[in-house]
């Protein structure tokens, strides 16, 4: 999966809630919506809004699935993407 700024943090909310539902839930008895993510990439991404997607973060801890984060100190659009 790649995502960039407002996607990137929905992106990270997926694999959390698939780590999650990883350790929830035992693999036999998952029926996964949705393959299971490989990868992700991340560019320019920020934590979302609302407790909800904060409280699913936090308990999710760090994302296990490999990602590559990509940001910028510079504040604008595409910044990251451009340099």
């Amino acid at each position: 999966m790649c995502a960039w700024p407002q996607g990137a943090g929905i992106a990270a909310l997926l694999c959390a809630h698939q780590q999650q539902q990883q350790h929830d839930v035992p693999s036999s008895a998952a029926a996964a919506p949705l393959p299971p993510l490989r990868f992700a990439i991340l560019v320019s991404g920020y934590v979302p809004p609302g407790a909800e997607a904060q409280r699913l973060l936090s308990q999710a801890g760090a994302l296990r699935v490999p990602s590559l984060h990509i940001y910028s100190t510079r504040n604008g659009p595409g910044d990251a993407i451009s340099e």
